[in-house]
């Protein structure tokens, strides 16, 4: 998988998304993911920190990072993302896919 990622300087907060997938749709998922939403989050300006699945354990679990500056970026670029027409149409195919859906924003503990 690509991983488009933005130039910035360290990140102060973590979006963590977490959800399920059907052992059956995790090949298609994948591909959406890599070839329309990834691109489309990197092009509206967003940087993906990664994506990780489960490799032991619970078959089809993913963790998604997304990383932001201030708390007004989080909710100016998350927005324009999941608001994005273009995604909403992604929605209509991976929604169904999709289980136990997660969001949590996380912010620094110790900070230099």
């Amino acid at each position: 998988m690509i991983v488009h990622r933005k130039e910035k300087a360290v990140s102060k907060y973590t979006l963590e998304v977490r959800y399920r997938l059907r052992a059956h749709d995790c090949k298609e998922f994948e591909r959406i993911l890599d070839r329309e939403v990834i691109p489309l989050a990197a092009e509206l300006g967003l940087t993906l920190g990664g994506v990780w699945k489960s490799v032991t354990g619970k078959v089809g679990e993913y963790v998604e990072h997304w990383e932001f500056n201030s708390l007004e970026e989080f909710e100016n670029d998350w927005n324009k993302l999941i608001n994005d027409s273009r995604l909403q149409e992604v929605f209509k195919t991976t929604g169904p896919m999709v289980e136990d859906e997660t969001f949590t924003l996380l912010a620094p503990f110790l900070e230099d």
